[in-house]
């Protein structure tokens, strides 16, 4: 079994070897499903961190607030 590591840092080269061999494999599809996942993964966390920031600031406007009305009360 090749390493995904291989594959995607010396793509190139794991062709060649194969070739080779005789051995007739594309790895193009593989190659467009793994930077697309890439792509798509490197989304999710930029979506995961804009969801982490605005909770942060939820989370702080209530502080703020809560202390805004016990400072009133007194």
């Amino acid at each position: 079994m090749l390493d995904v590591k291989l594959l995607r840092e010396n793509l190139a080269e794991v062709k060649k070897r194969l070739a080779d061999r005789q051995l007739d494999i594309s790895f193009d599809a593989w190659a467009e499903s793994d930077q697309r996942q890439r792509a798509l993964k490197a989304q999710i966390e930029g979506l995961k961190a804009k969801k982490n920031q605005a909770s942060e600031e939820i989370a702080r406007s209530k502080r703020e607030k809560s202390r805004s009305i016990r400072s009133c009360k007194r």
